[in-house]
């Protein structure tokens, strides 16, 4: 005959309301932290300016390239049944190509 404990399933709880606590603290302490950065004026000159960057290197000649040769590899990769080589491999292999295109257009 298995032994049990009785107490077990407050254990369980008990340890789980510990480490509730603990991440509740962190959470907070956390999300403090998030809200005084995020009111610092520097931090969003920084973020403007890396999405005005972002926005601006979508739009370049070479990320179109880029853009449209991993579209397209993806979509051969996930087509075509070669062992190993599914859509991640086929994006990035469409994306070098792409960027290649771009180097050697005249």
């Amino acid at each position: 005959m298995k032994q049990t404990d009785m107490f077990q399933d407050e254990i369980k709880t008990s340890r789980l309301k510990a480490f509730a606590g603990k991440a509740k603290f962190w959470g907070r302490r956390g999300k403090q932290k998030a809200e005084e950065i995020a009111e610092n004026e520097v931090v969003r000159e920084i973020g403007t300016a890396s999405k005005e960057a972002l926005v601006d290197g979508i739009k370049s000649q070479p990320m179109k390239h880029v853009m449209g040769g991993a579209v397209a590899g993806a979509i051969i990769g996930t087509l075509i049944p070669i062992p190993f080589v599914g859509t991640l491999a086929g994006a990035g292999v469409g994306a070098s190509l792409g960027l290649y295109r771009w180097f050697t257009q005249a």
